[in-house]
């Protein structure tokens, strides 16, 4: 559950003791001129730590949630409010937002944090809300995901320096937390939609790539695992355009948190979408090419609907979205999706398509307060409580979901299956791919449609969900790049051919020619092609075969094959090899981040080299600059002949989704007490105790399994260790089995 602070202060504030830790402001009771915290109560500081232990109590005794991301308290540069009701320097200096402890006027001074000096009161006090945090959250149970870089963190290589040392002095903070306080903490999310953080970037030095991505990611890493490695690191991403740049392929962290919202497509004034159902559909694609491309483990950041009783407006008169009342039995407009339906939808394809967690945002409805605060009231419908207190609908969703052991639902195999718009070349749903979706006036045209196909540079094999993004011109003067111009983005997926389409529409001129302008394509950790950048492209052209060029580790690897008198060299994976039979092999080196596994039947002959270590094996950045061949490259179709240079051959399976055939772990994600259920086949056996790993590859505690176990025995045991990522080894007659756990 996504839940929002706010630091508050005294008038004139003359030291850190006078800023304080609330719930946000924007929160509370609510009529038809403001939105805001009873004055009387706001100015009470007694009472603002025990409002957020009962709104804590909310989400989890009502609402149902075992966990919130933080929103509001971390720290920025680039400082954006008014300099007369918000002095703060800008646009260098490291600050945390504060507003004065009232409601009879928005303004307030931010905090200056000196990451440079260890003992800054004001750093120090930012570092006594997060203890606040934990300390509440472990009053009611619940686990906490802590975003520690609220905005522009990376938009400066000066910046990200003092951003890498504020975070090196918060990890050491966290590891002198009692343990209960450290095992209440998740993880840090270092940063949040970076897509719309890079645009304030104003260093000639800095250029995003995905090389760029890689080091900051990496740099960012090392400092906090050196100095607290017991937690996990994440990036919120806003959709699955973040392959093109933010790529969980790329990325030197634990997992990885998308913010998909049904987004109509729209223009600056108007929803083109005729049906917001289609907008949802989007949503539910997404996960499932989650599910089936994302690389590392990956959970739902964010994600939300509107549901408003009232029809409020904007400042400038745009309705809220969708333009429907969420909270109705019956939507408006035929469209099927409430507030709650929706988060039905959303809540159970996160599951049926793995994700390991889901936030819903958010907890209170908010007042989006604009400013000046003489403007009008500004809302969203996104939260699940009203502004009195009382739950919405969709609250349903989430109340009873776990049950009395904190499990959720059995995943459903075919519970993860895409909508028939998932390859639409259209966007608009324009062939009736689903009923209701037909523009008015849309005559069917394919004219101005791009398509291609995509493969791997190297085994010139089709590449199935590749993420094709393109830009529709809409109006302006035409001219590439410039400011007059509006553009409409438009996205779909390679089929398992690898081919594509997409076909513009411009519904601001709908009689003129359409054009797609730009087009980018690149899939999780692979290179990424553009086209149209100095103009527009052809009408209706057939890019032909696009390859690019994978350069991602994989996640994990298991080797199936057999080697004769053959070298296996820098064998890599980001968390796990399992070796199940190399036999005659000369030289092996072998790196993974958390265990190496080599089973009965593997040989390795007298004068074999053989070094394995278990070790950070996340990639080398270089390996992402240009276009050149990265070494080790895995294909897609799971096989490859990497040494045929050397005139050997040696073939690798890599099993992209592992799934739990023998052994069955739950609750997962769990606070400690794990049961498993075995289902053995009547010929098969079990052959090993369960071994479990840490991440560092570090065996944690060993689960021993009497010999007369039954085909399909069900028992629990407690996970040893402080939170984080675990893994566990069980092999059966018929081969290994490797899940992951993870302890909240």
């Amino acid at each position: 559950m996504l839940y929002n602070f706010l630091i508050v202060h005294d008038l004139n504030p003359s030291s850190a003791s006078n800023y304080y830790l609330s719930r946000s402001r924007y929160y509370g009771p609510c009529n038809a001129i403001d939105c805001d915290f009873d004055p009387a109560v706001f100015n009470d500081k007694s009472v603002l730590t025990s409002e957020i232990a009962n709104d804590f109590n909310v989400i989890k005794n009502q609402l149902g949630f075992n966990a919130i991301r933080t929103a509001g308290v971390g720290p920025q540069f680039f400082y954006e409010r008014d300099q007369i009701k918000f002095p703060c320097p800008r646009p260098n200096e490291f600050v945390q937002h504060a507003e004065l402890l009232s409601n009879s006027s928005y303004e307030g001074e931010c905090m200056v944090l000196n990451p440079q000096d260890p003992n800054d009161p004001m750093m120090n006090r930012l570092f006594e809300f997060y203890r606040v945090i934990l300390e509440q959250a472990y009053n009611q149970s619940i686990k906490v995901l802590l975003d520690v870089g609220q905005q522009d963190v990376m938009t400066s290589n000066a910046r990200v320096a003092l951003y890498k040392t504020y975070l090196g002095h918060l990890a050491s903070y966290i590891r002198s937390l009692p343990i209960e306080l450290q095992e209440t903490l998740i993880g840090y999310m270092i940063v949040e939609e970076p897509e719309y953080e890079q645009k304030h970037k104003d260093d000639p030095m800095i250029s995003y790539d995905k090389s760029w991505v890689c080091s900051f990611t990496r740099d960012v890493y090392e400092v906090l695992k050196n100095a607290d490695p017991y937690h996990l690191i994440g990036v919120g991403g806003t959709t699955v355009r973040g392959t093109l740049l933010w790529d969980p392929g790329v990325m030197n962290i634990d997992f990885w948190c998308p913010h998909p919202y049904p987004y109509p497509v729209h223009d600056e004034y108007n929803y083109i979408d005729p049906n917001s159902d289609f907008a949802v559909y989007r949503v539910l694609d997404e996960l499932v090419w989650l599910g089936k491309n994302c690389p590392i483990p990956w959970l739902i950041g964010e994600t939300g609907f509107s549901a408003i009783d009232d029809n409020v407006q904007d400042p400038v008169g745009h309705a809220p979205y969708p333009l429907v009342n969420g909270e109705l039995a019956v939507p408006s407009n035929g469209e099927r999706f409430t507030q709650l339906t929706f988060a039905e939808a959303v809540r159970d394809h996160s599951r049926n398509c793995e994700a390991s967690g889901f936030s819903f945002w958010q907890y209170q409805e908010l007042d989006w307060k604009r400013y000046p605060a003489n403007e009008h009231l500004y809302e969203n419908g996104y939260g699940i409580m009203r502004h009195n207190g009382t739950a919405k609908a969709a609250a349903a969703a989430f109340s009873s979901y776990l049950d009395v052991l904190g499990r959720p639902p059995a995943i459903d195999a075919r519970g993860c299956e895409a909508s028939l718009a998932y390859y639409n070349p259209y966007q608009f749903g324009s062939t009736n791919l689903l009923p209701g979706y037909n523009i008015i006036g849309w005559n069917n045209s394919e004219s101005g449609a791009v398509s291609g196909f995509v493969v791997d540079a190297t085994t010139n094999q089709p590449i199935k969900d590749v993420f094709i993004q393109a830009y529709s011109w809409l109006s302006g003067n035409g001219v590439p790049n410039s400011p007059t111009n509006k553009y409409q983005e438009l996205y779909t997926f390679s089929d398992p051919s690898g081919f594509f389409k997409l076909v513009p529409y411009n519904y601001i001129y709908p009689n003129q020619q359409p054009v797609i302008s730009k087009i980018n394509i690149s899939y999780p950790g692979y290179s990424v092609y553009r086209a149209g950048i100095g103009g527009s492209i052809p009408l209706n052209v057939n890019l032909g075969t696009i390859a690019i060029i994978k350069k991602m580790i994989e996640y994990d690897l298991i080797y199936t094959k057999n080697v004769s008198n053959g070298n296996i060299d820098n064998l890599v994976a980001r968390n796990n090899i399992h070796i199940t039979s190399i036999q005659d092999a000369s030289y092996l080196t072998a790196r993974a981040n958390n265990a190496i596994v080599i089973y009965p039947g593997s040989e390795m002959k007298l004068g074999t080299y053989v070094d394995l270590s278990v070790e950070s094996t996340f990639p080398q950045c270089s390996d992402f600059t240009g276009l050149g061949r990265f070494q080790n490259m895995m294909s897609t179709n799971n096989e490859v002949d990497l040494l045929n240079g050397y005139g050997k051959s040696l073939n690798l399976q890599f099993n992209e989704e592992i799934k739990e055939k023998w052994v069955e772990i739950f609750p997962n994600p769990n606070s400690g007490l794990v049961r498993y259920r075995l289902n053995l086949s009547s010929d098969d056996k079990l052959l090993s105790d369960i071994v479990i790993y840490n991440s560092f590859g570090i065996v944690t505690q060993i689960i021993k399994m009497h010999e007369d176990v039954k085909k399909n025995e069900i028992g629990s045991f407690q996970l040893e260790g402080p939170p984080g990522v675990y893994t566990a080894c069980i092999d059966t007659k018929s081969g290994c089995e490797i899940i992951k756990i993870i302890k909240l």
